[in-house]
């Protein structure tokens, strides 16, 4: 979830948003941009409809998305705290795929490495994190039993806020598990926020959440670092348009590197009714456009691809590489129908169709 639901009476800080949204050899390396203006200034989507690929310089084969696949969920799991990141050097890429996962690296690990120097500095702790969130009266008062929530640095600079079930519609989107708070001040520090149970009888629903939303919820912070650090970005034309590709492109890729079924959304989905309205009224022919974009995307990810993915030895993290290099949504469904072809190729094998239900389950409710 990418904006959270916040009650009438809250305050909450306007330069916080929540989203639902590693030891790395890159560490020290120089982030260098992934997508760079043409050489007359311009980037537009009408560009990339004219030729999806112009601008494309990375190779989409299988053997080339299974390797960045392998180095990507590798580095999530890092992040995580899961695993200890390899030399990127080791995944077999090739070489230009190689430079886009070292910057990616490196443009994470100076945002984390900043958190984390940051965090030291101030002395901060969980209530400090959930109070960038909300610091009224209210929540004051819930925060003052410490008892109630508990902070985890997955990693350096990797922070994740577990709070009581009962508080966590204070904090963070009602409906959703986990969110993402990524803050946008100066001095501010991003982290996860996740729902726990306290009883018992719920111990098996906190494992199986975890594992679904911790990776998802990471990715989202490290998309934020890139971002930050000018390593991603959009060749959409409008500014709404670029809002809704970004959005929709890290919601996929937070999916691919978790459990459950694909898809993505727009800020359109997450924002309220009156700015929607707002926008609609300013730019009908824009909504209606992106409108469009999100559902046929999806459409094509959900009742075309997935259905033959699953019946082959194909990964969801081999399709990484497909979604994070493409830069518009004309690329980006270049890239999957790409993606198709190669999967057509493959062997099928048989699988069970409970094991096919457990495949597209989840995330992909959009």
């Amino acid at each position: 979830m990418d904006e959270q639901t916040i009650p009438q009476e809250n305050t909450p800080d306007p330069n916080v948003k929540t989203e639902q949204a590693s030891p790395i050899n890159a560490l020290n390396a120089e982030p260098k941009p992934i997508i760079e203006k043409s050489s007359d200034g311009i980037t537009t989507a009408e560009k990339q409809v004219e030729n999806p690929e112009s601008s494309r310089d990375i190779e989409l084969t299988l053997e080339n998305g299974r390797a960045f696949g392998d180095f990507y969920t590798s580095m999530i799991k890092s992040l995580a705290g899961e695993t200890e990141m390899k030399d990127i050097a080791t995944f077999g890429l090739d070489e230009k795929t190689q430079q886009l996962a070292q910057d990616m690296a490196s443009a994470i690990n100076t945002e984390r490495g900043i958190q984390h120097n940051r965090m030291e500095m101030k002395n901060w702790g969980a209530r400090e994190l959930l109070e960038q969130i909300r610091s009224d009266e209210k929540a004051k008062e819930i925060l003052a039993d410490t008892s109630r929530y508990r902070m985890q640095e997955f990693s350096k600079g990797i922070y994740g806020v577990f709070v009581d079930a009962d508080m966590y519609d204070v904090f963070a989107s009602r409906g959703s598990q986990a969110v993402t708070a990524k803050v946008h001040t100066e001095e501010g520090i991003s982290f996860v926020i996740i729902k726990e149970f306290k009883e018992e009888q719920h111990e098996q629903f906190n494992k199986e959440q975890l594992k679904e939303n911790i990776p998802h919820e990471i990715n989202h912070l490290a998309w934020f670092f890139l971002e930050k650090q000018g390593t991603v970005a959009t060749e959409e034309q409008h500014p709404e348009e670029q809002k809704a590709f970004s959005m929709y492109r890290e919601e996929l890729a937070s999916r691919l590197v978790s459990d459950g079924g694909v898809g993505g959304y727009s800020h359109l989905s997450r924002i309220s009714k009156e700015n929607r309205e707002q926008i609609t009224t300013e730019h009908p022919e824009i909504v209606s456009k992106i409108d469009n974009e999100v559902s046929t995307t999806n459409d094509f990810l959900q009742e075309i691809l997935e259905p033959q993915r699953i019946k082959t030895d194909v990964q969801k993290q081999d399709m990484l590489l497909s979604v994070i290099v493409a830069k518009a949504f004309a690329g980006l469904k270049n890239n999957l129908q790409e993606m198709e072809e190669v999967i057509k190729a493959q062997p099928v094998r048989e699988i069970p169709l409970q094991k096919i239900d457990e495949q597209t389950k989840g995330w992909g409710s959009v």
